[in-house]
Parts: C-alpha cells; sequence; structure tokens
C-alpha cells in the first residue's frame, strides 16, 4: 500500500501529522484556522484525540514558534470524512487499511511476510541496512546512556505520577467507551453535552455541577514543556468505573441514540 500520509508511532500508539493531513486534503483554509474549527466541529480532545506541539521554525526575518498537531488514527479518519470530498474519502480508506496492516504486523510480532521473491531479496537488503545502522548505536551508546539517565533522573517523578494513574484499570477514555457502544467519541460528547451532563471548557470536557462530586470521573495529568522551556500540564478527565457504568445505563435506556 503506497503511503499516502506519514503514519508514525510512539510509545505504541499511531499518530498522523495534522498538517500534512491538511496539506493532502488539499484544503484552500489558512491550517491554523482549518485545525482549530475541525477541532471544536468534530468535539475533539486533546490529549486523547490528539496532542499540540510547539515547535521553533527559523525565518529569514528570525524565528517563530508554530504549533503543531499530533492526530490519532481515529481522529485523522473523523476529520477526513467531514472534509465531503473525493480526497477525504481516499485519506478515510487509507487509514483504515493502515489500521488493519498495523494490526496484522502486531500479531506477527512485527515481522511482515515477503509475498515474493523481489520483496524477500529487498527485505533482506534492508535487514542488512538496520544492522549495520545498530552496531553504529551500539558504539554510540556508552555517551548517550550517561546523557539519558541524567535526564531520566529528573523526569522520573513526574513520569511515575503519570504511568501509575494512565495505568489504573479504574479509569476509561471517552474514546473506548464510545468503541464499546460501537459508536464515536465526537457523537459520544456531543449526546453527553446535549443531556447537560458535560460541558466544554476550554479544550477540557468538564461535567456539569449536578454529576460533579460523585466520583464519576478523574482529572489525569499530563506533563509537557511549553515552547519557552517552562513545564506545563494538560489534565484529561477520565471516567471512573462507575462513570463507564452510568454512561453504560444512558445507553441501555436509550438516551444515547
Amino acid at each position: 500500500m503506497d503511503e499516502l500520509i506519514k503514519i508514525t508511532e510512539q510509545q505504541g500508539k499511531q499518530a498522523v501529522s495534522a498538517r500534512e493531513l491538511h496539506e493532502f486534503l488539499g484544503s484552500k483554509r489558512k491550517f491554523a484556522d482549518w485545525i482549530k474549527e475541525r477541532i471544536e466541529k468534530c468535539g475533539l480532545i486533546e490529549n486523547e484525540d490528539y496532542v499540540s506541539l510547539h515547535k521553533s521554525v527559523k525565518r529569514e526575518n528570525g524565528g517563530t514558534i508554530r504549533i503543531e498537531y499530533a492526530l490519532s488514527v481515529d481522529a485523522a479518519k473523523e476529520l477526513s470524512m467531514v472534509e465531503g470530498n473525493e480526497k477525504g474519502k481516499q485519506a478515510r480508506r487509507y487509514f483504515i487499511e493502515s489500521e488493519k496492516k498495523y494490526r496484522t504486523l502486531q500479531k506477527t510480532g512485527g515481522f511482515e511476510i515477503p509475498q515474493t521473491l523481489s520483496s524477500a531479496l529487498l527485505l533482506a537488503a534492508n535487514q542488512a541496512k538496520e544492522l549495520e545502522s545498530q552496531k553504529k548505536c551500539i558504539e554510540d551508546l556508552s555517551i548517550t546512556t550517561q546523557l539519558q539517565d541524567k535526564e531520566l533522573k529528573k523526569a522520573t517523578p513526574k513520569v511515575e505520577y503519570y504511568d501509575k494513574a494512565m495505568a489504573s484499570d479504574s479509569t476509561y477514555t471517552t474514546n473506548s467507551i464510545a468503541k464499546d457502544l460501537g459508536m464515536s467519541a465526537m457523537f459520544l460528547n456531543k449526546k453527553l453535552n446535549e443531556l447537560k451532563i458535560q460541558y466544554k471548557q476550554g479544550n477540557l470536557w468538564v461535567l456539569y455541577s449536578a454529576y460533579q462530586n460523585k466520583g464519576l470521573t478523574k482529572l489525569i495529568p499530563h506533563y509537557f514543556t511549553k515552547g519557552n522551556g517552562e513545564p506545563g500540564n494538560n489534565p484529561a478527565m477520565k471516567w471512573t468505573e462507575k462513570g463507564r457504568e452510568f454512561i453504560l445505563g444512558l445507553y441501555q435506556s436509550g438516551k444515547l441514540c
């Protein structure tokens, strides 16, 4: 399958550059306006459906900070679908096929079985190049390890706290609950908003006062570094087991149809 739009992988999760998607879709709108409107229209949640990154860009008259957006594959499919043109349909089909291939590779341990002799020879050549690259990495490892250990000691308290929160069996993302119900996170967020259960506060969904302090949700911290080098935190709302049962009850009563 030809690569229409680059899909990267970080910590076991796939991501798509919103800027590259915008370019592929052929939108005539300015990227910053396009992505903000699409995030609002599709009800995308920061740190769940996308992550915003501050990137330093050099220009002839000096440097500037540009905001980039890394989308989940599900979010990229939704943005492609709402574009409403042939390019959008093509991108959505591409992401669906990419997900199928990704799941297949996970089942086979990341090994793609070559189907032809030429594919096998190409695979062998690529593996040889990879071995050479690994040798080079090993030679430099003694130096880089010292630097990494120093940075790791600084980051360990925040990383441990974040990992414990995210690994908790008692919290669920809206996206995971929506998938269990056979719907999109955008649709579920919209319905919960219409039922006056949650509302948008900036980029964060929060509960109306009638549903607060009932143990339905938790705020999970997400640490990052701002463009000026200062630390920042963008919390994300997660549903507890009690919150998940609450949403399932709404679905069974027909209120989420």
